[in-house]
């Protein structure tokens, strides 16, 4: 199986066109989601490998990354 990296400054979830396009992407890819701990709940989902940035981490990191 592939491995596919989503890397997005909104916690997993509360963007519903990530979280949808993550969960259809599962299917064929292992995924690797980065995204900011915003405090909200933390959902989960099958397949899919979540992985929480501290917000205090340097914002202009993400950017060179994104």
């Amino acid at each position: 199986m592939k491995n596919i990296a989503i890397i997005i400054k909104r916690q997993y979830g509360y963007w519903t066109d990530y979280f949808y396009f993550s969960k259809y992407l599962s299917k064929s890819y292992k995924v690797f989601y980065f995204c900011y701990d915003e405090g909200h709940r933390k959902l989960s989902s099958e397949n899919i490998n979540i992985i929480y940035i501290s917000p205090k981490f340097n914002n202009k990191r993400i950017e060179l990354i994104h």
